[in-house]
């Protein structure tokens, strides 16, 4: 399931943050929990996290993955989040955003 937002942590559809000029992002949610034996994590970023690295050096886009498992720590406490885990995706324009999210 595929959320665009206007701002971290919206839900719903909207044309990202930032307005028409600025940086545009979604999210998507992973709808499996983190846990040792499957490594939904890991097996999102690939080996040594090449499948995020791939689709960021082709398309500009900032990928990172959040939620309770992530191991993502964020905000001034610099702790993991409680949401359910789930794939930002950051770039600087629509056309970035759409080919990192094909």
């Amino acid at each position: 399931q595929q959320q665009k937002g206007e701002g971290k942590g919206s839900k719903g559809k909207g044309s990202g943050k930032g307005g028409s000029g600025g940086k545009k992002q979604c999210q998507f949610s992973i709808g499996i929990e983190e846990e040792p034996c499957f490594r939904v994590c890991r097996r999102i970023l690939g080996p040594q996290g090449q499948h995020m690295k791939d689709i960021a050096q082709s398309t500009g886009a900032k990928l990172r993955i959040r939620g309770a498992g992530s191991k993502f720590l964020e905000g001034p406490e610099q702790k993991e989040s409680t949401d359910p885990l789930q794939l930002c995706v950051s770039a600087p324009d629509a056309a970035d955003l759409q080919r990192a999210e094909e």
